[in-house]
C-alpha cells in the first residue's frame, strides 16, 4: 500500500489514503477490507450495481430492491437502505464490515460497489452474477460529489478548489473517467447492462421496466407504478430509509444527501474553462463508447 502525501487538510478528507493507486477515506473503507474484497466470490443469483460515487447510486439501490422484492415498499421502510443493498467495501469502526455481512447472508443478495473493475472482472466472468453499470454525465456528477464532500468530510473549499482535486485526480475513488474507461470494457459480458441516470430521469417507469427484465422478475403495470412513485425524487428525498437524515457521519448543516437530482446543475457551477476541459474529456474517453 502507497502512502498519501497530505499537503493541505482542506484538500483531502479525513483518513486519507491510497491503496493500489487510488484514493480512499479510512471513514469508509479499511485496508484489510479492500484487500478481502479481491477474495469475494459471487453467487449466480447476486445482483451488484456498479457506479462512481453520486451518479444515482441510491436511487437505483432502492430500484432494484423493490424490483427483486415485487414492489414490496412496506418491507422496504422496514430497514435502511445501506442494510438491504449495501456497498460491498464499506467497514465503518465498531461494526461488521459488509463483506463478512455478505459471507453470512443466505439470501440473495444486493449489493454495490464503487471500486474498480480489478476487483471482481474474473468473479463476474466466472459466475452469473447481474451486473447493473450505472453512469451519469461528469458535470452533474461532480457537483453532486462537491457538495457530498462537503456533506461527509467536513470539506471547507470551494467549487474551484474542488475541480482542481478533480483535475488531479485526487478524489476519493479516483478519475470519474478512468473509472468508466475501466468498467466500460465489461459491457460485452451478457451479464452487465448499462443504465444512464439521464434516461432513468426521462423515461423512469421504462427503465424500471428494463431493470426487471434485466434481473429475470416479471412485474404487473401496477407494480412498476408502485416502483416509479415510491423511487420518485421527492418520495426519495422525504423516506427516512434512503434520505441519510439519521446518519451521523453526515454535516446535515452542510446540506442533504438527496439534494436535487436535476439534470443540468453543473451549468450553475461551470465556467467556461472547466466546461470545455470537461467536454474534452467526453470526446476522448466516452465517445468511443458512444457514450457523451
Amino acid at each position: 500500500m502507497e502512502k498519501s502525501q497530505v499537503q493541505s487538510s482542506q484538500w483531502y478528507p479525513d483518513g486519507y489514503f491510497i491503496y493500489d493507486g487510488i484514493p480512499y477515506t479510512s471513514t469508509m473503507c479499511s485496508v484489510s477490507n479492500l484487500s478481502a474484497c479481491k477474495e469475494i466470490q459471487f453467487r449466480d443469483d447476486d445482483v451488484l450495481i456498479a457506479s462512481y460515487p453520486k451518479t444515482g447510486t441510491t436511487w437505483l439501490q432502492e430500484m432494484v430492491y423493490l424490483v427483486c422484492n415485487d414492489a414490496n415498499t412496506e418491507k422496504a421502510k422496514e430497514s435502511m437502505i445501506g442494510d438491504r443493498v449495501p456497498c460491498i467495501e464499506h467497514a465503518f469502526q465498531g461494526k461488521q464490515s459488509t463483506i463478512n455481512k455478505l459471507k453470512d447472508n443466505k439470501q440473495q443478495r444486493l449489493m454495490f460497489t464503487h471500486l474498480r473493475t480489478s476487483f471482481f472482472e474474473q468473479e463476474i466472468k466466472q459466475s452469473n452474477i447481474k451486473v447493473i453499470l450505472l453512469i451519469r454525465n461528469a458535470g452533474d456528477t461532480l457537483i453532486s460529489y462537491y457538495h457530498f464532500y462537503k456533506l461527509a468530510t467536513r470539506y471547507s473549499g470551494d467549487w474551484n478548489s474542488f475541480f482542481e482535486i478533480f483535475q488531479k485526480k485526487q478524489l476519493v475513488y479516483g478519475d470519474y473517467y478512468d473509472w468508466y474507461v475501466d468498467w466500460l470494457r465489461l459491457l460485452h459480458f451478457p451479464n452487465v447492462i448499462l443504465m444512464r441516470y439521464e434516461d432513468i430521469k426521462r423515461y423512469h417507469a421504462a427503465s424500471v421496466e428494463m431493470l426487471s427484465r434485466f434481473l429475470g422478475k416479471t412485474l404487473s403495470s401496477n407494480e412498476i407504478q408502485i416502483i416509479v412513485e415510491a423511487t420518485s425524487f421527492t418520495a426519495m428525498k422525504h423516506n427516512p430509509g434512503t434520505n441519510q437524515k439519521q446518519n451521523p457521519m453526515f454535516d446535515h448543516q452542510q446540506g442533504e444527501f438527496i439534494r436535487k437530482g436535476e439534470v443540468g446543475d453543473w451549468k450553475n457551477y461551470f465556467n467556461e474553462e472547466q466546461t470545455i476541459y470537461i467536454k474534452h474529456l467526453d470526446e476522448e474517453f466516452l465517445k468511443p463508447f458512444e457514450l457523451e
